[in-house]
């Protein structure tokens, strides 16, 4: 196309029909037909505006004239591949604005927030998070793990009540039991759910010795109890290293619940394992002689085995 038409209109419209926009767009623009470029967008075919950013973007365009072509067109425009044009050419920045355009007239689509949540600018991702709602929680947080923007994940997993990715964030990525460890008290004491099951057994995964797994089991009566009453008690089978860990509730007649740690090699470690195991406030002894524990007026039997790979 190098002849320099003196109306680009014929050649608009078979551009159009065959599926040339790319080339289109690159003819009109280094003619300097900017005209027709505004044109096509706005009142022939808006759908294709995301190609024609593209090829602009391509041919080094001045984005106040990119920007003000997208604003031009606005909810017309579909904001998907319009995102993945600009993300590709690593020019997403471009499009804040016009994002931002579309949330203040009261725009639903997923599209926009998720763009606008995590993907145009990150270092507004948590003013964002907690000024929009509809986005897609989970996607939008595995996202932000990708981008290592972790504190972000967290917060996007906590306000969408996805507790166990939340929990998960924080010990595989923060690096933070403390904070893992608060986060799940809070979890319990919200709701006694297979949420808190599941994050409580994410908290034993993550445990660095025999103590600290123990505490945790102390921590959590809520949980455990939880657990049994909703036949979640799976959740709470972990392996972990050359040790298993498996975690079981029992039923004792009072109606409170127990635990009780054992492996398949039980029987032939339970003395090694009662002799090289720090005390359990769940021990076996305690257990026999009728004891309270931890305030809970129950009974409470519990074996601890484990395989070699544990460290104390």
């Amino acid at each position: 196309m190098d002849a320099k038409l003196p109306d680009a209109r014929p050649l608009i419209n078979v551009c159009d029909r065959f599926g040339f926009v790319p080339d289109l767009t690159h003819y009109l623009y280094t003619n300097n037909m900017l005209r027709y470029i505004e044109g096509y967008v706005q009142k022939v075919n808006p759908g294709n505006a995301p190609l024609v950013v593209g090829q602009l973007l391509d041919d080094e365009c001045p984005e106040d004239f990119i920007k003000g072509l997208i604003l031009s067109v606005r909810s017309l425009l579909p904001v998907e591949p319009l995102v993945d044009e600009c993300e590709k050419r690593n020019r997403l920045r471009l499009l804040t604005q016009f994002l931002e355009h579309l949330v203040s007239e009261g725009s639903q689509d997923v599209h926009v927030h998720n763009a606008l949540a995590i993907k145009a600018d990150p270092s507004r991702v948590m003013d964002y998070i907690n000024r929009l709602d509809n986005f897609d929680g989970p996607a939008v947080g595995d996202v932000a793990v990708d981008a290592q923007l972790y504190e972000e994940a967290f917060a996007i997993f906590k306000k969408f009540n996805l507790n166990v990715q939340a929990v998960n964030v924080l010990l595989d990525n923060v690096r933070s039991i403390e904070r893992a460890v608060e986060f799940a008290f809070r979890v319990e004491e919200d709701s006694a759910s297979r949420s808190s099951c599941s994050v409580f057994a994410s908290l034993i995964t993550a445990s660095t010795s025999a103590s600290m797994m123990w505490s945790l089991v102390f921590s959590f009566p809520l949980t455990i109890t939880s657990c049994t009453r909703t036949g979640t008690g799976a959740d709470l089978i972990r392996r972990k290293s050359d040790s298993v860990l498996v975690l079981y509730a029992l039923d004792w007649p009072s109606g409170v619940r127990g635990l009780d740690a054992v492996s398949s090699s039980s029987s032939s470690s339970s003395s090694s394992s009662s002799s090289s195991s720090p005390s359990s406030p769940f021990s076996s002894s305690s257990s026999s002689s009728g004891s309270r524990v931890g305030g809970f007026g129950s009974r409470f039997s519990v074996g601890f085995a484990m395989g070699h790979g544990e460290s104390s």
